[in-house]
């Protein structure tokens, strides 16, 4: 209906916004290909009446998309073209989605080195918002938990442990409800560290907080 009514009114951007609401709607009730429909709509009307904050999250939501589709070429294409807009605004939640999202991809495509530094760089920002941080600790945490032969430190299941508590602890100061619940959500995914008695048990679920991208609606929130 409000897509209607916009588009009645010939306004551009409210039905764009529209469209992106109606996607996220979609992508919550697993319907992934309607909600690329509604939110590729989205970023094309964006783009020429200069929007370009709203057209860049918009992609981001198509990033998700793509990842968890297992394009990542097709991922890190978009990716880069949201990552020079956000250079350009200076925006600092936009510049923290985007590296985290650039984290996801590096880990999904076995660059766990670059992924560190994704999330690195997102984590020691001070520019950061608290939810963006607490996302980057999670996938340094799901780093970690992933080389279970490394020496103790941070990249180690020791070292993933102690990630999950600064996380933790990010996560009780997160007041914004979305952004609590989807870290929250992603935080439970790593409650059985508590119970791993090897190592592989540890790395056996690291890949989680990547896999809960695609099977989680509310996560999407902590990305886009």
């Amino acid at each position: 209906m409000a897509v209607a009514a916009s588009r009645a009114a010939a306004d551009d951007f409210a039905r764009a916004f529209s469209l992106t609401l109606c996607g996220d709607a979609d992508e919550s009730d697993g319907l992934r290909e309607r909600a690329r429909e509604q939110w590729t709509e989205a970023v094309r009307i964006l783009g020429p009446i200069g929007a370009r904050s709203r057209w860049a999250y918009a992609v981001l939501r198509l990033v998700c998309l793509d990842i968890v589709d297992g394009d990542t070429t097709g991922a890190g294409e978009r990716l880069a073209e949201a990552a020079r807009v956000a250079d350009e605004l200076s925006a600092d939640d936009l510049v923290a989605a985007v590296g985290n999202l650039r984290g996801v991809l590096a880990f999904h495509d076995g660059r766990p080195a670059d992924a560190e530094t994704a999330f690195r760089a997102v984590w020691d920002s001070p520019a950061a918002p608290a939810d963006r941080r607490a996302v980057a600790g999670l996938g340094l945490a799901s780093l970690a938990a992933n080389d279970p032969d490394a020496p103790a430190g941070s990249r180690s299941p020791q070292g993933a442990h102690a990630w999950l508590d600064r996380v933790a602890d990010a996560h009780g100061r997160l007041l914004e409800p979305l952004a609590r619940s989807a870290v929250g959500i992603l935080l439970d995914e790593f409650d059985d560290r508590r119970e791993a008695r090897h190592p592989a048990d540890a790395a056996a679920g690291a890949g989680r907080l990547h896999e809960r991208l695609g099977s989680s609606p509310s996560v999407l929130a902590a990305f886009c």
